[in-house]
């Protein structure tokens, strides 16, 4: 296996694991604040329920290795300010996009909770004001971690070769 593939393999892993991870700490405890409205669950409250879509695998695995990496190597040197701003923004237009493509293709999407919330953005509620700024912190979260991936490849590369 060539190393380039073995790499895109490993941060493709990682990242859904990354991705996962988020979805289900931000679905436990952030979800109902951002949209200031409940979301409909099947547990009692005590069990936290988290969600995370299977939907979204092909995301984490080829659009953060492909779309964030080459991104962040664009702004890198920016400062911090507008690094938050450009993620915020970015990630934000995405979900609202990715949203859209679901919906037309599967008939929902993996978010259409959102509807509930006051602060949606749409009709359809892709995406909502109030996770803006949650966005800029994500993708800020994600620039160190596509950082430690990058440090951990080479070894990863080594074992495998």
């Amino acid at each position: 296996m060539s190393e380039m593939l073995i790499i895109f393999v490993f941060k493709a892993i990682f990242y859904v694991f990354f991705g996962c991870t988020m979805e289900v700490t931000f679905s436990v405890f952030g979800i109902e604040r951002v949209m200031q409205a409940e979301v409909p669950k099947r547990v009692p409250p005590k069990y936290k329920e988290g969600f995370i879509s299977l939907y979204m695998f092909p995301l984490y695995a080829l659009m953060l290795p492909l779309g964030f990496e080459s991104s962040y190597a664009l702004i890198s040197e920016w400062h911090w300010v507008f690094r938050f701003m450009f993620w915020a923004i970015s990630i934000t237009a995405f979900e609202a996009i990715y949203g859209w493509f679901e919906l037309k293709v599967l008939g929902f999407y993996t978010w259409d909770y959102y509807k509930l919330s006051r602060f949606k953005v749409f009709k359809e509620g892709l995406t909502l004001w109030t996770l803006i700024p949650c966005w800029g912190i994500a993708g800020m979260l994600l620039e160190q971690y596509a950082q430690l991936l990058s440090k951990f490849a080479p070894i990863v590369v080594s074992h495998f070769s």
